[in-house]
């Protein structure tokens, strides 16, 4: 087994992933309910650069708004929250040492959109601060919930069973469901808000602008950069816990920062699309199969892939029954939901993930 991608070939991947990245982007900004040709579309956005050589002023106020205001960030934010899911399951799985691990399953994202959903309802209350309104307490509430529910999860994990990898799992489903009926309460409770929180519950871009976007890109660049840096310590981990204290590496402060981070990324994925399922289990999986366990392969790679992955998904929510619009966050467990069945039905031990814990 091969767990080394050479160097070369690492840098091919990652010029065919960034290739693939702008490919994908450029394609999905052409693509919608009003009917605008990639030529047209390629215009207006060369438009914007300052050497440009054609005008995109020819093109109609209305066409460039749909790409510029409408397309063009919504692309943007799918890919930063794609690359936030995914990475945040590459992340968790080496930590608990299980390929199953992602923030859906492990209740993360519930306890995100708990959060989200009660900061929906705070946020007439305290609207008067504008630090605090819109987006903003949405936000941190999300990832107080976030953080909340990986906390409790992890300890949870302790306790039930000394194989903490299973235990994470299946505390995580039980928090999940619990974090699902704490969401219809509110609903049920406050029925004024009740089209926006089950907006945060299916997971979607459709409201989507640059706000969101200059929002939530400082954040996943950020705490990328801190896991890319991070990367030696994430492939330690995912060795266990007893190599890393041997290694002299601080496991305990390291686990936290990580969990940490991934609950920011993901209380923001969350705040900015609503809950959006297996992204952190499709990807980094898949990637893992192709480049072997070396995080500082699969971190940046899956950080591309999980870009494309929810850029490709939410270009098929808009457009399969046009005009009308999938919740992105449907569609990615329609995908997501079979190969979590695949790999739990697959030999334990095998293939990539030998060095995970079941």
């Amino acid at each position: 087994m091969h767990d080394r991608l050479p160097l070369k070939r690492f840098v091919g991947w990652i010029f065919l992933g960034i290739l693939t990245y702008i490919v994908v982007s450029l394609g999905a900004v052409s693509f919608g309910a009003a009917e605008i040709g990639f030529n047209q579309s390629m215009r207006i956005l060369l438009s914007l650069l300052p050497f440009r050589g054609t005008d995109g002023g020819a093109d109609s106020a209305s066409v460039r708004m749909i790409i510029l205001q409408v397309r063009l960030p919504r692309v943007v934010l799918s890919g930063l929250v794609g690359m936030a899911l995914s990475l945040s399951g590459a992340v968790l799985q080496a930590v608990f040492r299980n390929p199953l691990a992602e923030p859906y399953l492990l209740g993360i994202s519930s306890g995100a959109g708990l959060g989200a959903s009660i900061g929906i309802i705070l946020t007439p209350v305290i609207g008067v601060f504008p630090l605090l309104s819109g987006f903003g307490i949405i936000g941190l509430s999300a990832f107080l919930g976030a953080l909340g529910f990986t906390l409790i999860v992890y300890l949870l994990a302790r306790v039930i069973s000394p194989n903490r990898s299973q235990a994470i799992l299946l505390a995580g489903v039980g928090l999940g469901v619990m974090g699902s009926a704490g969401i219809s309460v509110l609903m049920f409770l406050y029925s004024r808000h009740l089209e926006q929180i089950v907006f945060w519950t299916m997971g979607s871009f459709s409201a989507a602008n640059w706000d969101r976007v200059a929002l939530v890109a400082p954040v996943v660049v950020l705490a990328s950069l801190i896991i890319f840096f991070l990367h030696r310590e994430v492939t330690i981990l995912s060795w266990g816990g007893g190599t890393g204290h041997i290694l002299g590496m601080r496991v305990d402060a390291v686990r936290r920062t990580l969990l940490v981070i991934t609950s920011l990324l993901t209380a923001f994925s969350v705040a900015s699309a609503g809950v959006i399922g297996f992204v952190g289990l499709v990807v980094p999986h898949i990637l893992r199969s192709w480049v072997g366990v070396d995080h500082r392969r699969v971190l940046p790679l899956s950080a591309l892939g999980g870009g494309i992955f929810l850029i490709l998904a939410d270009t098929l929510a808009r457009t399969l029954v046009s005009p009308r619009e999938i919740p992105v966050g449907v569609l990615t467990a329609l995908l997501g939901g079979p190969i979590f069945i695949w790999r739990i039905l697959m030999p334990q031990g095998s293939g990539k993930d030998a060095g995970y814990e079941w």
